[in-house]
């Protein structure tokens, strides 16, 4: 009878452990006894749970004393909706921390998360992920060298060559480090991220605004996502560029806000102001208004170079229709110097001007009317002075105006560079 029950016994293979240890269950079972202490080897179908974890592998090394076993050979680690998949781990039944030396990956409804290696804390339900790390949900991918991620307030801190993907916004982000609070949706992004919004023209063609800086905060709604940019900023866009201390992009009012030391650059004239305002009709250039301390310069032949034409005011607003100017006003204060050009498009003196508020209408691009008005509540009265050739030539930059500004380095066009893997979710 006794040798019936013993036989039953190792068929289930069904052992008892101690309290907080693992129970566990294999086709076949071996005892040991070495300098690590004692334990059992379990081979072929291998289950092993302890309180809400249920693990199934090929086979394990159970060490007693220690409480932590070895898993080899497709590795499931369970807990509620998640799990844990490698082809070995260590788990530890005192901590309850699954450890994997080798590609580890996890699935949590939702959401996915790859590596080389990396850990998982049951109790704490906190992912620590290093080398080709990927994290995959229903908003976002993130690749990068290493990962954080806290699985009950979705937050995740991303390190190392860091590149996200927004899936509902076309929204590409690279930076050194990237901070993801997913119940908050709220993102910080620290060392030179480069941010781009791709959208998709009337013609089919790519609308790509590419900004760059040195910490960037994103803030997510329902129906709108605001973009904070910190420190060297620059953007770049199809017919305009500009440099500014910060940027603010606010997708649903369609307004781009550069602050501090702003500067916009469009065909070849230069906008500069305190702060510049880019006002967008879908992916359409609506208005250019430059705040305080504002001037204008454009050249209008690259031949005469020094020739350059110059408005300033309290404000400069620049119309566009069509992705042309079709007019510039200057408010407040306003003065104007501009070079004149003969029908044989020679030089022929230039006009100075100055007046409370100055409106140039144009046609394709072209200045066709000039318009000077006195402040409704007083100001500077309207003057105009036209000076022949003979006293501009050679002499162009004795009629700059007082605030001119001309900024050699423009912003450059950054390229989106994809990681190796695909973009798109499979």
């Amino acid at each position: 009878m006794n040798k019936i029950i013993f036989i039953m016994i190792l068929c289930y293979c069904f052992v008892i452990s101690k309290e907080n240890g693992l129970d566990y269950t294999a086709d076949r079972l071996e005892g040991f006894n070495n300098n690590f202490g004692q334990g059992r080897r379990l081979i072929g179908n291998v289950n092993m749970w302890q309180d809400s974890i249920f693990i199934e592998c090929d086979s394990a090394i159970y060490y007693f004393n220690s409480n932590i076993a070895e898993l080899m050979g497709r590795v499931k680690v369970h807990q509620d909706s998640l799990t844990v998949f490698s082809e070995k781990m260590i788990y530890n039944g005192n901590t309850k921390i699954t450890n994997s030396p080798a590609k580890i990956k996890i699935v949590d409804r939702e959401t996915i998360l790859e590596g080389d290696k990396g850990t998982y804390n049951s109790i704490f339900k906190k992912a620590i992920f290093s080398g080709n790390v990927l994290i995959d949900d229903d908003t976002s991918r993130i690749y990068c060298n290493r990962l954080i991620h806290h699985r009950i307030d979705e937050v995740s801190y991303t390190y190392g060559d860091v590149f996200l993907w927004g899936k509902n916004e076309n929204v590409y982000l690279k930076a050194d480090t990237i901070e993801n609070y997913g119940k908050s949706k709220i993102t910080f992004s620290y060392g030179n991220p480069e941010l781009f919004l791709i959208d998709t023209t009337d013609n089919m063609k790519l609308d790509t605004l590419s900004i760059i800086s040195k910490r960037m905060e994103a803030y997510r709604e329902i129906d709108d996502t605001k973009f904070y940019f910190f420190d060297s900023v620059e953007i770049y866009r199809e017919k305009i560029r500009g440099k500014s201390d910060s940027l603010f992009v606010y997708e649903k009012e369609e307004l781009t806000y550069l602050l501090g030391s702003s500067v916009i650059f469009y065909d070849n004239s230069q906008l500069f102001g305190d702060s510049i305002n880019i006002f967008m009709n879908g992916t359409k250039l609506s208005r250019i208004k430059a705040v305080n301390n504002s001037i204008s310069v454009s050249i209008e032949d690259s031949v005469f170079i020094s020739r350059k034409n110059q408005m300033s005011g309290d404000t400069i607003s620049i119309d566009f229709e069509d992705q042309k100017v079709n007019g510039m006003f200057a408010k407040g204060k306003s003065k104007l110097l501009h070079f004149i050009m003969n029908e044989d498009k020679n030089p022929d003196g230039a006009n100075v001007c100055s007046s409370e508020n100055i409106d140039i209408l144009f046609e394709e691009n072209e200045a066709t009317d000039m318009n000077f008005f006195k402040g409704k509540n007083g100001g500077e009265s309207p003057e105009v002075k036209t000076l022949p050739e003979f006293m501009t030539q050679g002499k162009e930059k004795d009629f700059y105006l007082p605030s001119f500004k001309w900024d050699v380095s423009p912003p450059l066009k950054k390229k989106l560079i994809y990681p190796q893997k695909k973009i798109i979710a499979e």
